[in-house]
């Protein structure tokens, strides 16, 4: 493993810190590291409730788009009905 020179800025920079805590640790990996695939875990369950809120719904579709309607709710409440709808 090579060691990189010391920083000799004073500054406070997370992100660089983050990104050489993180190229160390691909480097060195910890001993305990475990890389789990969630999705690929056996763990007796079906996972039902995730795989229903992933689905599609007229309700969830309408939920979204009522989070993405950006018009003012005065203009959102008058709806405009066709004649020969009716």
């Amino acid at each position: 493993m090579d060691r990189e020179p010391l920083d000799t800025d004073m500054g406070d920079d997370e992100q660089a810190d983050e990104i050489r805590e993180y190229e160390r640790n691909i480097e060195d990996p910890p001993a305990d590291l475990h890389i789990r695939n969630h999705e690929n875990d056996d763990d007796g369950r079906l996972g039902i409730g995730e795989e229903l809120g992933q689905e599609w719904t007229r309700r969830g579709q309408a939920a979204e788009d009522a989070e993405e309607d950006q018009r003012p709710a005065e203009v959102a409440a008058v709806e405009i009905v066709d004649d020969s709808d009716v």
